[in-house]
């Protein structure tokens, strides 16, 4: 059992206050009131900081100190031995798999990754998920046992829990903001972009997502519905029970995030893709560059047609119905924050 403990961010040292007397003493009187009245405040600060009343500091500390004690909930809950995210794997003999949540960017990564292994001298196999395995544990399971190892998959498929049979499993994902997101799904099924066709191209929904959900019942309306879930549906998994948007879908998916070793966020994927390097130095050591070499042309290849701006009333409504993928989505945020921190991304 561990014990969690808020960290305090000022430490001074004996040398730190000498050198501070020193150059104190070489000053005019008007700068000497200028040190003086910097030092008076950075004194403000430390008091602030010491009593847990520094409003920033303490916000900071209390989302990381949440996070980390729903944490250890979530760990005990599932009975898993450790936390993988934003811990690196050394070595090559590793099975990535990339269950792919829509509309956040994959396209961009699953490039770079090709590119890199185009042009890299050491092998890794490369496949998509079929789509008979998306939601089946079994036929899943029956398609990982057939890829040697070093093998990256893609596709998107519901969360597979490897962890006890398949060690050598490393789960890494992309996130959205879940308004941005299902506004991009909405307008993709329609339109599509110059990558891939329209999934429902020629159907009757409105082309406007506003007046979609002025409507009362519409196919529309089922399937913003349906994009509304996607994400929490993915990270809870295979389970029945994952088909149903709820706060123990919400559970479910924390506790499978904690297995991953890396999610991202499509907001910061240069900053995601220097992570993925980080995750995997042996596997995908260098593949922000071929992502740099390739990002601008996949962007403009996957900007969804037709995608209107939502209004500020529109965003509102997603939101409220949205608060439980907002919850996962600021969980997942802490994490990701915490890690460009301790790799200083």
């Amino acid at each position: 059992m561990f014990k969690l403990q808020k960290k305090r961010y000022y430490e001074f040292r004996i040398s730190d206050m000498i050198s501070f007397h020193l150059v104190i003493r070489s000053c005019r009187p008007n700068t000497i009131l200028v040190f003086g009245v910097l030092a008076g405040f950075l004194l403000y600060l430390v008091v602030l900081d010491s009593l847990g009343l520094d409003p920033v500091r303490r916000a900071t500390n209390d989302l990381i100190y949440n996070a980390h004690s729903q944490e250890h909930n979530l760990v005990n809950d599932t009975g898993s031995s450790e936390i993988k995210f934003g811990r690196p794997a050394f070595g090559r003999n590793y099975l990535v798999i990339f269950n792919v949540i829509p509309k956040t960017g994959s396209r961009s990564v699953n490039v770079a990754v090709n590119r890199h292994i185009l042009h890299s001298t050491e092998k890794l196999h490369f496949h998509i998920i079929p789509d008979d395995a998306l939601s089946n544990m079994s036929k899943f399971e029956d398609f990982i046992e057939k890829i040697p190892r070093p093998a990256y998959i893609s596709g998107h498929a519901m969360f597979p829990d490897f962890e006890k049979i398949h060690p050598e499993v490393i789960y890494v994902n992309i996130i959205r903001d879940p308004v941005s997101r299902v506004i991009s799904n909405y307008y993709f099924d329609i339109f599509g972009d110059d990558m891939d066709a329209a999934p429902h191209a020629g159907n009757t929904w409105p082309v406007n997502i506003e007046d979609c959900l002025k409507l009362t019942k519409d196919p529309c309306l089922d399937a913003i519905k349906y994009y509304q879930g996607v994400t929490l549906r993915q990270f809870c998994g295979m389970n029945e029970r994952c088909r149903n948007v709820d706060r123990w879908t919400l559970r479910r998916a924390k506790q499978n995030a904690l297995k991953y070793s890396l999610i991202g966020v499509t907001s910061e994927m240069d900053t995601t893709m220097k992570a993925l390097e980080i995750i995997l130095p042996d596997l995908l050591g260098g593949v922000y560059a071929d992502f740099v070499q390739t990002q601008n042309a996949v962007r403009n290849s996957t900007i969804t047609k037709n995608k209107r701006k939502p209004s500020a009333e529109t965003i509102q409504l997603l939101r409220e119905q949205m608060k439980l993928q907002y919850e996962f989505y600021d969980f997942i945020q802490v994490y990701f924050q915490d890690l460009k921190r301790r790799y200083r991304l």
